[in-house]
């Protein structure tokens, strides 16, 4: 369920939101787009703004901080079979981007921080849709892909590529969509304006939940043809290594070399017999 359109759709609204809030609302940083606020970090560095710099430079440290906890939560609950992994990354940002909603002006470069490191952290968990790679708190790179899928359509008629450039199409629009009226709402809720995007959020974790035990059986069969994939696998390697022969013609094979040796040697043990008769009789022939 993580990776169906549904989701996809309501990250993007969701990342649009947050990253139109940061914006307008918190000293013009963006949440999300990092390359920006680089951007802006080393304008303000090499003009000799150190309080300016450093402004831009957090939600960048705090944006990897938020890759890192993903990875770290992944590792973690992954196997426990409680909950799932991406369950709980959405009940982190859910919880801090509600807390971002009560801090005031004066702490902008606080509520940035957070609200980056919440991105990240959403960025990392959901990457994929549909089984394409996709990003549900930027643009630019489902930007690129989908004109590189679009190309294909276009010159392969491929009905596959078509359907994947429409995805990424999507993810862009539902993005756009969340940002504007992020953007437009700021105007009347202000700073509780990010509590549209925990809406958002909390609406994933519900459609999640409801759909996790079909993901789970989903899950179970795509193991079962992995182990059995595995096994067929060993046996040609098997068999392979033992130069194609199976386990009854290896048999077969022991048995005629055995029974080769036995007559063998039955037939030298026959001749020799006859040599030593035929000479008894030469030398009583003889005397």
């Amino acid at each position: 369920m993580s990776d169906s359109l549904i989701i996809m759709i309501l990250l993007n609204l969701s990342g649009g939101t947050q990253d139109a809030c940061s914006y307008f609302l918190r000293d013009h940083v963006f949440a999300n787009a990092q390359t920006g606020n680089i951007v802006l970090m080393g304008c303000y560095l090499i003009s000799e703004d150190l309080r300016d710099s450093i402004r831009y430079f957090l939600p960048v440290f705090c944006f990897a901080l938020g890759v890192l906890t993903a990875c770290f939560i992944r590792s973690k609950c992954r196997h426990t079979g409680k909950i799932h992994w991406r369950h709980l990354v959405l009940v982190m940002e859910i919880l801090l981007l509600f807390v971002v909603g009560f801090l005031p002006p004066q702490v902008n470069w606080l509520a940035n921080a957070l609200t980056s490191f919440a991105c990240a952290m959403q960025v990392q968990s959901f990457r994929t849709v549909s089984g394409s790679a996709y990003a549900s708190t930027m643009c630019i790179g489902n930007l690129r892909s989908g004109m590189d899928h679009l190309y294909r359509f276009i010159t392969g008629k491929k009905k596959e590529e078509g359907k994947t450039a429409a995805i990424y199409l999507t993810a862009i629009t539902s993005f756009a969509i969340g940002a504007a009226c992020g953007g437009h709402l700021t105007t009347y809720f202000s700073y509780r304006t990010i509590w549209i995007s925990c809406g958002i959020l909390i609406l994933c974790f519900l459609l999640m939940l409801i759909e996790e035990e079909e993901d789970l059986e989903v899950l179970e069969k795509k193991e079962r043809k992995e182990l059995q994939a595995e096994k067929n696998l060993v046996k040609k390697r098997t068999r392979r290594a033992s130069g194609g022969k199976t386990s009854d013609e290896r048999n077969r094979k022991r048995i005629s070399a055995k029974n080769f040796q036995r007559i063998s040697t039955e037939i030298f043990k026959t001749r020799r017999t006859t040599v030593q008769t035929a000479a008894l009789l030469i030398f009583i022939s003889y005397f």
